[in-house]
C-alpha cells in the first residue's frame, strides 16, 4: 500500500501566476536556484527575473539545450553545482524551460538531500500543456527515453504564455501535438475546436492551455502513480517515443511531431482492435496529416526494437492505450508485433 500523499500541487496561469509568485518571493527567504538551458538563458531568464525583482536573490544553473541534457552525466553536474553553492534542505529549484529542463530539474530536486522543493515554469507550449505537469521526472539511459526516473510533484507550476512569443514555429507545432492528443483521448469538443485552428499562426492560447491542463490534472489526480487510468495519457507515445528515439542521420524529430506520427499508427491499431469506425479513422488521420509536417518512417526495425524496451510492457507483451472513438480511451490493450508493423506500413502509405 502506498503511504505518500497521492497529489498535492497547484498551477497558475498568467496574472494569477505572477501574483502568486510575487507573494511567494516576498514571504520566503529560502535559497533560490533557477535551472535554465542555453536557450532559455538567452530568451527567458532576464524577463522572468525582472518580473519579480529577484536578480540578487537567485543562483542560475545552466545546461545545454536539447535532449542531450537528459542524462546521468547532467544529473551529476547539477548535484555538484548545488553542493558547491551550499544548497540545503530548504532550497528551492525553479525549472525555467521546456520539457527537458522540467524532467531533469524535477529529478535532481527529488533526489538531492532526499528531496528539495521545486517549481516548474514551462516556457514551451509542449511543456505548458504536458511535460511540466503531473510530477513525472527522469532522464534517458542508453538511448532509451525516461528509463531512470520517479514521480514527485512540484510545489506549484507557473504558466506564462508570454514565453511562447520567444519560440520558433516548430516548437509551437510540436506543442499542438499533445493538445490534439487530449482531444482524442478525453474531450471531443476540444478536438473539433482545434481541428479548425491554423497551427502555424500565433493566437491567444490561454484558454486552450487551461483546458489541456485541466484534462491532464483530472486524470493524474485519479491515478497519480500511473497504475491505471493515467496510462491513457500514453496514447501515441509508445510508437511516438520509439520514432523520436530512432531519428536518423542526426535529424532529431521533435517530441510533438513524433507523438502525432505515433497517434496515427495507434489510430490504425485502434481501428483493428477496438473497431474505431473506418470513417472516423480516415477523418482523424486526414486532419493530422494535413496539419502537421510529418515524414515517412524508414527505420521500422529499429522502432520495433525500441518498443520492446518500453517500460509499459509486461511479460514480453506490448501494452498500448487505444481509442474506440473520439474522447474514449482504454489502457493496457495488448497489441501484437505484427499489428504494430501493419500500423507503420499504414502510416507510410499516407506519404506515398
Amino acid at each position: 500500500m502506498r503511504t505518500l500523499k497521492p497529489y498535492k500541487s497547484k498551477f497558475f496561469i498568467n496574472s494569477d501566476g505572477i501574483f502568486y509568485l510575487n507573494s511567494f518571493f516576498k514571504k520566503n527567504n529560502r535559497k533560490i536556484f533557477i535551472l535554465v538551458d542555453s536557450n532559455t538563458k538567452i530568451f527567458c531568464l532576464d524577463y522572468f527575473i525582472s518580473l519579480f525583482n529577484i536578480k540578487n536573490k537567485t543562483i542560475v544553473l545552466t545546461i545545454p539545450s536539447g535532449e542531450v541534457s537528459k542524462s546521468v552525466d547532467c544529473v551529476t553536474f547539477l548535484i555538484n553545482e548545488l553542493i558547491n553553492h551550499n544548497a540545503d534542505k530548504d532550497s528551492v529549484l525553479f525549472n525555467l524551460g521546456g520539457g527537458v529542463v522540467s524532467d531533469l530539474g524535477g529529478f535532481v530536486a527529488s533526489i538531492f538531500n532526499r528531496g528539495i522543493s521545486y517549481v516548474n515554469v514551462p516556457t514551451t507550449l509542449l511543456a505548458q500543456v504536458d511535460a511540466s505537469l503531473g510530477g513525472k521526472n527522469g532522464v534517458n539511459f542508453n538511448g532509451i527515453k525516461n528509463k531512470i526516473g520517479l514521480i514527485n510533484n512540484p510545489i506549484f507550476t507557473i504558466i506564462l504564455t508570454d514565453f511562447l512569443k520567444t519560440l520558433p514555429e516548430e516548437e509551437i507545432i510540436s506543442g499542438y501535438g499533445e493538445i490534439f492528443k487530449y482531444g482524442l483521448i478525453s474531450n471531443p469538443k476540444l478536438w473539433f475546436k482545434i481541428s479548425s485552428f491554423d497551427i502555424y499562426k500565433v493566437v491567444d492560447l490561454e484558454e486552450i492551455i487551461h483546458q489541456s491542463v485541466m484534462i491532464k490534472e483530472s486524470i493524474v489526480k485519479q491515478d497519480f502513480y500511473d497504475d491505471g487510468l493515467r496510462k491513457v495519457l500514453n496514447f501515441g507515445h509508445t510508437i511516438g517515443h520509439a520514432i523520436e528515439s530512432c531519428s536518423e542521420d542526426g535529424f532529431q524529430i521533435s517530441h510533438g511531431l513524433s507523438v502525432v506520427s505515433g497517434m496515427i499508427c495507434e489510430l490504425y491499431i485502434s481501428h483493428v482492435l477496438l473497431k474505431i469506425p473506418k470513417k472516423d479513422l480516415n477523418q482523424i488521420v486526414r486532419t493530422l496529416v494535413n496539419k502537421f509536417p510529418l515524414k515517412k518512417i524508414n527505420n521500422k526495425d529499429s522502432i520495433i526494437n525500441f518498443i520492446r524496451q518500453d517500460k509499459k510492457n509486461k511479460k514480453g507483451k506490448f501494452l498500448f492505450s487505444l481509442i474506440s472513438k473520439i474522447g474514449t480511451c482504454y489502457f493496457d490493450q495488448e497489441v501484437s508485433e505484427d499489428i504494430v508493423k501493419e500500423s507503420l506500413n499504414f502510416y507510410n502509405t499516407l506519404h506515398d
